[in-house]
């Protein structure tokens, strides 16, 4: 497990990282590492959401961008869900974007924005 996050929060903020203490970030890291393959996966589909953007970035087309969906992270700790910045979340389950993006990619809830890309009906997506 890495350190935690520089965040500066506040009460009124809606990230809770300052929330969460260093023996349940531990609890966490263990119960995460202490399950099967298959549970981790599910765990991480669990607490990861996709978003749709909020504000679009190409200023020439509006509502027209790259990125269709953003990420959010939660910890579950004490029964209560709290929303953690991206740092925090990787440094808490110790594990990386790419696998976090690869395993929910495989339960079919993330896909590239790319039209060139071909989605089946079993959610496989063969990229461009």
């Amino acid at each position: 497990m890495n350190d935690r996050c520089n965040c500066k929060t506040t009460v009124k903020d809606i990230m809770k990282c300052a929330s969460i203490s260093e023996q349940e970030r531990q609890q966490v890291f263990k119960s995460f590492w202490a399950t099967a393959w298959g549970e981790k996966k599910v765990f991480i589909d669990n607490q990861v959401k996709f978003v749709p953007t909020q504000r679009h970035r190409n200023r020439k087309k509006e509502n027209e961008t790259k990125r269709g969906q953003s990420l959010q992270y939660f910890l579950r700790v004490q029964e209560k869900s709290h929303r953690m910045c991206r740092t925090m979340f990787f440094n808490t389950v110790g594990i990386g974007r790419w696998t976090i993006l690869r395993w929910k990619s495989s339960f079919g809830t993330w896909q590239k924005s790319s039209s060139k890309n071909q989605v089946f009906k079993d959610q496989r997506i063969i990229y461009a």
